[in-house]
């Protein structure tokens, strides 16, 4: 930058204050054209001279922080998008997770009353078995308290369940690996 150009910009700068001043509305108007040309003309070096001003800040022991300040706004219009949609996905996420654990408890209470029906008819079946059903209804209940859901449905089932495993234990009245 020369410093014709400086002077040229200062001048015009001291111009535009003057006519500004001054009533005529003419005049003022071509002061203010002739300084954005001006400024549009020099706007390489006045982005210069800001990001020298702002990198001085920076470092300076003033606490203003300008990088820090266009850093947060760049992150809040890219970012936000980005959490928002994060935001929506996880909800989705968590619909999905309740609804497999939802059906999980389902297919535990529908294979906890078919066992107790089968039971009921006289059907046998190894400790194994009874183990296993036994920890479902466990897994079941443990489910229904977790969530607070009315357990009406295999409440009957459950308890017969115990009463036959109960009754079984004290026999040893299981079904033997050989039969």
């Amino acid at each position: 930058m020369t410093w014709q150009r400086t002077t040229t910009l200062n001048t015009s700068l001291f111009s535009a204050r003057l006519s500004l001043r001054s009533n005529k509305k003419g005049e003022s108007m071509v002061a203010i054209y002739d300084l954005y040309l001006k400024v549009k003309d020099n706007s390489g070096l006045i982005s210069i001279a800001v990001i020298l001003l702002m990198s001085v800040l920076e470092v300076s022991k003033i606490p203003v922080h300008p990088w820090k300040w266009i850093r947060k706004l760049i992150q809040r219009l890219f970012l936000d998008e980005i959490v928002t949609e994060l935001k929506e996905i996880r909800k989705e996420l968590n619909k999905h997770i309740r609804d497999s654990e939802e059906k999980e408890a389902m297919d535990w209470r529908l294979t906890i009353m078919s066992f107790a029906s089968a039971v009921a008819s006289k059907q046998q079946f190894k400790k194994d078995q009874w183990d296993e059903v036994y920890s479902l209804t466990y897994k079941y209940e443990k489910f229904c308290v977790e969530r607070n859901i009315e357990n009406h449905v295999a409440e009957e089932s459950i308890d017969y369940i115990r009463r036959r495993h109960a009754c079984l234990l004290a026999s040893n009245g299981f079904l033997k690996e050989d039969d």
